[in-house]
């Protein structure tokens, strides 16, 4: 197929000399922008044929695995699912261990985790009862396997709690981590052990740090996610509840945009540890006003005590990730409430 395409371009060129020297100027535009296109279509094809034969998701039934699952069966990326309990079309855990259910050809994303933030401070150190012990089973099992055999790994982070505050300039992935809260210790343990026990079996790992991502139904109980509760309070009318007064900044990332850069990583294998955003922190009281502004509804605001544990200031810089997959943001901030707002309100 290249080279019949090439030997087009050759022979069409021969009969430049039939043409005026404005007509071939077009002409070579022309040429060279379908060859770009061309190649760039390629790329892409053997990007999935070849680098990503099946994602393998456990906890799959989590809002980003859900996301992540569907946007790669839309480009064909056959997945295999797994949960601690197992669901409809999702296996328990404990098949994963099971010979032949996975290849090395397989690229393995744990998005398993228990808790947020709010409800990790509720019971402090569940994480080590509950998460690590299986992640550590899940990496010590892959690291068991012959190098030859060995699936990729992917682990999720949290670019939101692992830094801590962020001072005058964006954090990049070699900043010093400074958790404040149960969360963000419990993923920076959870990276440490990663690397640990990559180094030790000599396999290859890569770590999402995730900013806060948003476009996902949440439950009007589930204590995570300002864009889903305040497009949720002005539709119902109700008050919405802030921690503090509104000027904390986060970094925030569309579903779609996130499940897209996960797999553009996710096809090339790649290794290392990755901060996964928008790359701009907006506060909340913007948010809110956005909120209002889409759904042209006043938002009865109530005020309480920021805790302790809640990063006020949370800034990623994106270049490494940007380097390496080519990836740019394509849903802007109010776009993507609008699309929220629209999911949640019944609207297309």
């Amino acid at each position: 197929m290249p080279f019949q395409v090439l030997s087009g371009l050759q022979a069409a060129r021969r009969s430049l000399r039939f043409l005026s020297q404005r007509e071939k100027i077009d002409f070579e535009s022309r040429a060279e922008k379908l060859f770009e296109v061309y190649f760039h279509l390629c790329k892409r094809v053997i990007l999935v044929r070849l680098s990503l034969k099946r994602l393998v998701i456990i906890g799959a039934r989590g809002k980003i695995a859900t996301e992540l699952s569907r946007h790669a069966i839309r480009n064909e990326i056959p997945c295999a699912l797994f949960s601690r309990a197992g669901a409809k079309d999702i296996s328990p855990i404990d098949d994963l261990f099971t010979p032949g259910v996975w290849t090395s050809g397989d690229t393995f994303v744990h998005t398993a985790w228990s808790t947020v933030p709010f409800t990790s401070e509720q019971n402090p150190g569940v994480e080590w009862q509950v998460d690590i012990p299986l992640l550590v089973r899940i990496v010590k099992f892959i690291g068991s396997l012959p190098a030859a055999g060995r699936p990729h790994f992917c682990f999720l982070s949290s670019g939101g709690t692992v830094y801590g505050e962020a001072a005058a300039k964006p954090n990049v992935e070699t900043d010093p981590l400074h958790p404040k809260g149960w969360h963000g210790i419990a993923k920076k343990g959870a990276e440490e052990i990663i690397t640990a026990l990559c180094r030790h079996f000599e396999m290859p790992a890569c770590i999402m740090r995730i900013s806060n991502p948003y476009g996902f139904s949440v439950s009007s109980v589930k204590p995570q996610g300002i864009i889903q509760h305040a497009l949720r309070a002005a539709i119902k009318g109700d008050d919405l509840r802030l921690w503090g007064d509104g000027s904390a900044i986060k970094d925030f990332i569309f579903s779609e945009d996130l499940a897209t850069v996960m797999l553009a990583l996710l096809r090339r294998r790649v290794s290392g540890i990755f901060n996964v955003g928008s790359g701009e922190s907006t506060s909340v009281r913007q948010i809110i006003e956005l909120a209002e502004k889409v759904t042209q509804k006043k938002i009865n605001l109530t005020y309480e005590d920021p805790f302790a544990w809640d990063v006020q200031r949370s800034r990623l810089d994106i270049t490494k990730l940007q380097k390496v997959t080519d990836w740019r943001p394509l849903v802007g901030l109010e776009q993507g409430i609008l699309a929220a707002y629209n999911a949640m309100n019944g609207g297309s």
